[in-house]
């Protein structure tokens, strides 16, 4: 009895060893999922309706955001696979494609977000609320040129080794967004009050100013490609521009293809009325913003039982079983806090805070398939997630969710009892097909592994 149980403590030590060690990619990845936060926080002293136009934007702007992020993802592989005999130069000759790649997707993705502004009647939703979203949404439009920089440059500076950058600047941006956001919001500091427009506005200048200072960071310290005279590719050298969209995009449409459900639900939400999407909203955001904690135990999670992938069948186990426990006692805390203060969180949608009741066991339930999905990734199980996910969310959830909403007449109340049930699906099927991989199963993506496919984390490990 005593080697096992010192055998467990060793493996929690190294499992909140390799948490702390993930802050870094902690901090430089999950400050997008803070702006719906802070700006829920923000915007909601200003009333209901406000609130109910910025989660309705934000349901619009979330998959733009994800789909153009996502192709800075391919730069760390495609630095690596520069190989040293190029060293600094592929590195700087991949930044440069990625620009460009990044330039064209955000060219595009304000194209047809200036357009849907003018065209939000299509959405269905209140009126009020589709007036006061349009500034919101085009401010937040203008926002993705700084966000898009900022990420083609966190990815640089992780490729070379440096993870702290990133995550410190991710830190200057969300703190000018705060400070700027309560001047221009509320008018504090002899700043004009504009309301939700100023939440969009403090999210541009934030996130110029903290890709700014890191440009000139790097530039300081020789790693940026304008650092140093430019350097002409030799004639015939390939460009992998396109493989920016061939490598990145697959990723940012996972992402979009699990995130999706939340935000059709939230359309769906603001179909009941703006106290409906208003409290959606706040139960999204309190979902995500505890989603960021249990990032860092999945990742941890991933790379441990990546390492113990031809050990003893029991090591893998031990290690989910123990990610696992912390995520739900991490989760369990969250959903405490939101519990006894359901009525401060939902001030801003009066009449719909027992919703916390709902979003309480959605927080456990999430924890534990988060730190479940990142068990299955360290075992290169990504074909049956991906399938997973699509029955769970597309073919399960959303009519559930529909069916309790309007069918039944349980309103958001429907729609968030469908949320949690699917999250409790999906942690059930994923525990069921690691416990068949630990019995002796393997993963069809390890025993027939993709020849073109480049495999590309969400988040580097640092």
């Amino acid at each position: 009895m005593r080697p096992s149980t010192t055998a467990e403590a060793e493996l929690l030590r190294e499992t909140l060893r390799a948490v702390l060690r993930g802050l870094p990619s902690f901090l430089a990845y999950g400050h997008i999922g803070l702006l719906g936060i802070i700006d829920c926080l923000m915007v909601g002293p200003l009333g209901v309706t406000p609130l109910a136009a910025v989660g309705f934007a934000a349901n619009v702007l979330a998959p733009f955001y994800i789909l153009a992020t996502g192709v800075a993802f391919a730069l760390p592989p495609l630095i690596a696979r520069e190989g040293p005999s190029r060293g600094a130069a592929g590195a700087e000759a991949r930044l440069r494609e990625c620009l460009s790649a990044q330039a064209l997707v955000a060219g595009l993705s304000i194209a047809v977000l200036l357009l849907l502004s003018r065209q939000l009647g299509v959405f269905r939703q209140p009126l009020d609320v589709t007036r006061e979203a349009r500034p919101y949404l085009i401010g937040m439009t203008v926002a993705l040129i700084p966000v898009f920089a900022f990420a083609a440059l966190r990815e640089y500076a992780i490729a070379l080794g440096r993870p702290m950058a990133p995550a410190a600047f991710a830190t200057v941006a969300i703190a000018l967004k705060v400070l700027l956001g309560a001047a221009l919001i509320h008018g504090w500091a002899g700043a004009p009050p504009l309301g939700a427009l100023g939440a969009a506005l403090a999210t541009s200048i934030g996130y110029g100013t903290a890709a700014l200072l890191f440009a000139l960071s790097l530039v300081r310290r020789g790693l940026l490609p304008w650092s140093r005279p430019a350097r002409t590719a030799a004639r015939g050298q390939r460009s992998f521009t396109g493989e920016f969209f061939a490598q990145g995009l697959p990723v940012s449409l996972q992402q979009l293809f699990e995130m999706g459900a939340f935000y059709f639900a939230g359309i769906m939400s603001g179909w009941l009325g703006e106290r409906a999407l208003a409290g959606h909203h706040i139960g999204l955001g309190v979902v995500n913003g505890a989603a960021l904690l249990s990032l860092a135990i999945s990742q941890s999670t991933s790379a441990q039982v990546s390492r113990r992938r031809t050990a003893p069948r029991g090591a893998a186990a031990r290690v989910v079983v123990g990610g696992a426990a912390l995520s739900l006692a991490v989760m369990s805390i969250v959903a405490l806090v939101l519990v006894l203060a359901r009525g401060t969180l939902f001030r801003a949608a009066p009449g719909v805070e027992a919703l916390a009741l709902l979003v309480a066991p959605a927080l456990l339930a999430d924890g534990v398939q988060m730190t479940l999905t990142g068990a299955l990734r360290g075992l290169l199980d990504t074909r049956f997630l991906s399938l997973v996910t699509f029955g769970c969310w597309w073919l399960f959830c959303l009519p559930l969710a529909y069916a309790l909403a309007f069918v039944r007449g349980y309103g958001v109340y429907g729609i968030w009892a469908a949320l949690a049930a699917t999250l409790l699906v999906s942690a059930v099927v994923l525990a069921a097909r690691l416990a068949y991989l630990v019995r002796g199963g393997r993963p069809r993506s390890v025993a027939e592994p993709c020849r073109k496919t480049t495999l590309i984390p969400l988040a580097p490990e640092t």
